[in-house]
């Protein structure tokens, strides 16, 4: 959807693979003074991350965490065969995360990319769009078209695994133990 193309997907993942990455700079208009410089020079935390796997010469497992690839989760699973982990929060975590940060999240763009996508959206819009406006309720709504999309794919899906905040909270040791152990 909204052209983005296979051979896009293609590029990042192999760039991913390959550790070639195009970076931005990693400053933001609200970094000041030293932390401003150091960012300028290095960039931000996944840079510097980037940095730490070029100079690691037995690295064999990278991680890739962004939230805003999401909706590639089944192709990057089933497509390239990377499993994929999903942590998994609950929709009053998300809507109280969107109105503490004041974020407004772009429901309409979304839906928009699930119509392009032939995806359904279940009615979503036609009972709740008229309260989109409010960060709460388009929290709750991302929340659901997301995780809705994930719940589908993981279904049918062996390479999908989904993880919960609140156990990684509560166990940590016997969480990460499970998830070494599931992705080798």
């Amino acid at each position: 959807a909204r052209n983005f193309s296979t051979e896009r997907l293609d590029a990042i993942m192999r760039g991913i693979a390959t550790l070639r990455l195009r970076w931005k700079s990693g400053v933001r208009p609200t970094d000041q003074g030293v932390d401003r410089l150091i960012k300028h020079f290095l960039g931000g935390r996944a840079r510097v991350s980037f940095l730490r796997c070029l100079a690691n010469p037995v690295l064999d497992t990278i991680i890739w965490k962004d939230p805003l690839a999401v909706l590639l989760v089944n192709e990057v699973s089933a497509g390239y065969g990377v499993p994929v982990v999903v942590t998994a929060r609950p929709p009053e975590a998300i809507a109280a995360s969107y109105v503490r940060m004041g974020w407004r999240p772009r429901i309409d763009d979304l839906l928009d990319t699930f119509s392009q996508l032939g995806w359904s959206d279940n009615q979503l819009a036609s009972q709740f769009g008229c309260e989109f406006g409010r960060p709460a309720v388009a929290a709750a709504a991302l929340w659901w078209l997301i995780y809705s999309k994930l719940t589908e794919w993981g279904a049918k899906s062996s390479n999908i695994h989904f993880v919960s905040i609140q156990d990684i909270v509560e166990n940590p040791v016997q969480m990460y133990k499970h998830l070494y152990k599931l992705l080798n």
